[in-house]
């Protein structure tokens, strides 16, 4: 039995190794999460007890405790795997409700990353049956139930199980009355996500006092805050694109005409295309927050006075289509508060609809009436360049492409293509949007931003997709401001840097309308330097240093390993190569400590400041 236990906790503490490297993840999380994975331990001992009772120490007995062993211990290690695809893909614990989205889009899913469902199901079947057999090879030779049953009387035997399974059962209840997700028990983040207020954005630890005091903050903002009655009410379209990056698009100069219609309307003048511009983060749910909060991750409320909140407070019609599930998304929805309407993949309608196509943003476009006078924002969320995006074959112009996963084994080229298959469709979807939009009145006087959320890596530093390391692939995004039916106010300078908190700022300067004072962005339109911005992840965090034109450095320190890294962005924009034992120590120092005041957790402050 000792023996079995060990066995069975093999995989759980090979995981809480894995896992207890994240800095926000406490040694505490040990004892509860061993708790709840010897639920299943105990109750399996105890029903093999029945089933030999029943079926007697004998071939059926062994088969049928074999099969159960075999599915727990195959569930309990996909679930670990999906655990382990959630932090390093979203730093966050993947969720029951991102699962349940996940599987029952999975024909659509493989099809759109080129993994073919029947290997995949082979492959668990073969895990299964392997473990069955490993499960009648040790319960042939080391089975502990047919010992105890011949040593002690059956009655006390089925008293001793039953007893057991009650005791999983008050265990279980206790686990989902209170469940453990302040101190990051993982399975308690699968099944309840929202209720770890310290979780904000995807994965971020923020400490309790902290958090009530920028809730506060915001909540004192909402209340002080007065709409100014002379604002340019014009419309506003912002359009984000999951995983662009500026340097993958022919407006901005890449030798691929990837973006034929937005390089159409920059020929023609309408376009003030931002050279530079930063994200916070590398995930959709953090980077969307502080676009529209303009909020660096370590300032996120849970109560933000977002960007919508500022137009809905001066008559705007808020109305947001988005192709992706956010919904289910770690509770991404929640930022789009406040809207009038709403519509996202989850609510396609139909499981014959892939929830990551941009054909349903368009289709359900269709669907908003003709401009009524009332002033209108419109977000559009696009899918066509994110890897589980869905691709249309008339945009398959650079060839071999292959879809690409988050790992050093894709192929360069094939990934690259790939990518600019999809800046390609991007770029034709917007081209439609617009036109659209002009067909319903909605461009007259109007102001259209077009950014993205993140941007993507293709191999540059032996990563694909957005991994948490954030090299500069996945932290620049373009930045496009498009004026119709005004004379718009110019922002884009040679020099000019933009932070993905400035945006919503800027927008809110083009309509003569007041930023709420507790964001941290600043409208470009004004010639307003800034000596510091901030990026982050669960596994990586770090910040930008403005202060000499000459040398922009980038600090970054690997969260899980404790390594440093500096870059000088001016003679190294790619970030190839770490400079940090050529930087001054009083500069190290001063990065280290401001890491510590805005960005670090208890554990890493403490080994900042030491170092």
């Amino acid at each position: 039995m000792a023996l079995e236990l060990g066995l069975w906790l093999a995989v759980p503490c090979a995981f809480l190794a894995w896992y207890t490297r994240y800095p926000h993840v406490p040694w505490a999380v040990v004892a509860p999460h061993v708790a709840i994975i010897l639920v299943p331990a105990v109750a399996i001992g105890a029903l093999r007890i029945f089933i030999v009772r029943l079926l007697g120490p004998g071939p059926a007995a062994r088969a049928l405790s074999a099969a159960l062993l075999a599915a727990t211990l195959l569930v309990l290690c996909l679930y670990y795997a999906l655990v382990i695809v959630g932090l390093n893909a979203w730093g966050s614990v993947i969720s029951l409700e991102l699962i349940t989205s996940y599987f029952d889009q999975a024909p659509a899913l493989a099809e759109a990353l080129a993994i073919p469902l029947s290997v995949v199901a082979a492959a668990v079947v073969l895990a299964y049956v392997l473990l069955a057999l490993g499960g009648w090879l040790y319960l042939r030779t080391l089975d502990w139930v047919a010992p105890m049953l011949a040593g002690c009387r059956e009655q006390t035997c089925a008293i001793g199980a039953g007893l057991a399974l009650a005791a999983c059962a008050v265990a279980l209840a206790a686990f989902f009355t209170l469940p453990p997700v302040d101190v990051f028990e993982p399975v308690s983040l699968t099944l309840y996500p929202d209720l770890n207020r310290h979780n904000r954005g995807g994965g971020h630890w923020i400490s309790p006092q902290r958090a009530a005091m920028l809730d506060a903050a915001e909540d004192a903002e909402g209340k002080r805050y007065v709409p100014n009655p002379r604002a340019n009410r014009r419309n506003v379209v912002l359009i984000v694109v999951d995983a662009l990056r500026p340097d993958r698009m022919g407006i901005y100069g890449y030798g691929r005409d990837t973006t034929p219609n937005l390089s159409r309307l920059q020929r023609a003048g309408s376009i003030d295309a931002v050279p530079h511009a930063r994200a916070s983060c590398g995930t959709s749910n953090c980077g969307i927050t502080s676009l529209l909060a303009s909020k660096f991750i370590h300032q996120f409320s849970e109560r933000p006075f977002t960007l919508f909140e500022v137009l809905r407070r001066h008559g705007y019609r808020i109305d947001l289509v988005l192709s992706g599930d956010h919904t289910n998304f770690y509770g991404l929805k929640r930022i789009y508060e406040p809207h009038d309407s709403y519509f996202d993949g989850a609510e396609a309608g139909s499981t014959l609809d892939y929830k990551n196509d941009d054909r349903l943003l368009v289709s359900r476009f269709s669907r908003l009436p003709q401009w009524d006078g009332q002033p209108a924002m419109l977000y559009f969320h696009l899918m066509s360049i994110h890897p589980i995006g869905k691709r249309y074959p008339q945009f398959e112009r650079y060839l071999p492409a292959n879809p690409y996963m988050p790992s050093g084994r894709t192929d360069r080229e094939r990934a690259g293509n790939q990518y600019d298959n999809g800046v390609l469709q991007a770029d034709a979807i917007i081209a439609e949007l617009l036109e659209r939009l002009r067909a319903r009145g909605y461009l007259g006087n109007t102001l259209v931003v077009i950014t993205a959320d993140h941007g993507e890596a293709l191999g540059e530093h032996g990563g694909f997709g957005h991994p948490q390391h954030l090299d500069e692939e996945v932290l620049r995004v373009p930045l496009l401001f498009i004026a119709t039916g005004y004379e718009r106010r110019k922002v884009a300078r040679a020099d000019l840097v933009a932070q993905q908190v400035d945006i919503a700022p800027t927008i809110l300067a083009e309509l003569d309308i007041e930023a709420p004072r507790t964001w941290s962005g600043r409208a470009l339109q004004r010639a307003s330097r800034r000596d510091f911005a901030y990026f982050a992840e669960p596994g990586t965090g770090g910040i930008v240093d403005y202060r000499d034109p000459a040398k922009v450095w980038k600090y970054r320190v690997d969260r899980r390993s404790r390594e440093e890294d500096a870059f000088d962005l001016r003679a190294d924009p790619e970030g190839r190569f770490n400079a940090i034992a050529q930087t001054a120590p009083a500069l190290r120092q001063e990065w280290r400590a401001r890491f510590a005041e805005h960005i670090a957790e208890p554990a890493e402050r403490l080994w900042l400041i030491g170092k």
